[in-house]
C-alpha cells in the first residue's frame, strides 16, 4: 500500500509542477494576491516573483517530507506494520497538500484571469481540500495505534 502512495505523491508532484508552469504562462506581469472590498489592489508582486516563492514552497514541503518518509524507510527499531502505516500516513498527507497548493494556483490563477467574475463555487473546493487534509491529519491517532505492537 505505501508503494501505491508513493507512486501517487510522485504524480502529484509532477501534477503540482505542470499547474505551476500552466498558471506562469498564463499569468500577468503582476500578479494581485489581495484586494480590498473597494477593488483596491494591495498585495501585488511580480510575475517571476510569484513562480519563484511557489516553487519554493513546493521544494520545501516536497522534499520536507521525502526526508522523512525516507527516514522512516530507514529505521528497523519500529514494527513493519507501524512503518507501513506511518508511511502510507506521510505520503497521503504530502498528496493531499500538493492538492491545495494545486487548487490555490488555480484560484490566483482564476483571480487574476480578466475573463472570470465569479469564483464564489471556487471556495468550497478549497473548504473540500482543507477539509479532507484537516481529517487526514487527525488520522494519525489510527496510525499510532500500531506503535506498540
Amino acid at each position: 500500500m505505501s508503494k501505491l502512495f508513493g507512486a501517487l505523491r510522485i504524480i502529484s508532484v509532477l501534477f503540482l509542477l505542470g499547474v505551476l508552469l500552466f498558471v506562469y504562462a498564463n499569468i500577468s506581469e503582476l500578479v494581485v494576491l489581495q484586494t480590498y472590498e473597494a477593488g483596491i489592489s494591495d498585495g501585488i508582486i511580480s510575475k517571476s516573483s510569484f513562480f519563484y516563492v511557489a516553487l519554493l514552497i513546493t521544494v520545501v514541503i516536497n522534499g520536507g517530507f521525502h526526508a522523512l518518509i525516507n527516514l522512516f524507510k530507514k529505521t528497523s527499531f519500529q514494527s513493519p506494520m507501524y512503518t507501513e502505516a506511518m508511511l502510507v500516513w506521510l505520503n497521503g498527507l504530502t498528496i493531499l497538500l500538493n492538492a491545495f497548493l494545486i487548487t490555490s494556483l488555480i484560484f490566483i490563477n482564476a483571480y487574476n484571469s480578466l475573463g472570470i467574475t465569479n469564483l464564489s463555487n471556487f471556495g468550497m473546493v478549497v473548504f473540500t481540500v482543507m477539509l479532507l487534509t484537516s481529517l487526514w491529519v487527525s488520522g494519525i491517532v489510527f496510525v499510532l495505534r500500531y506503535r506498540g505492537k
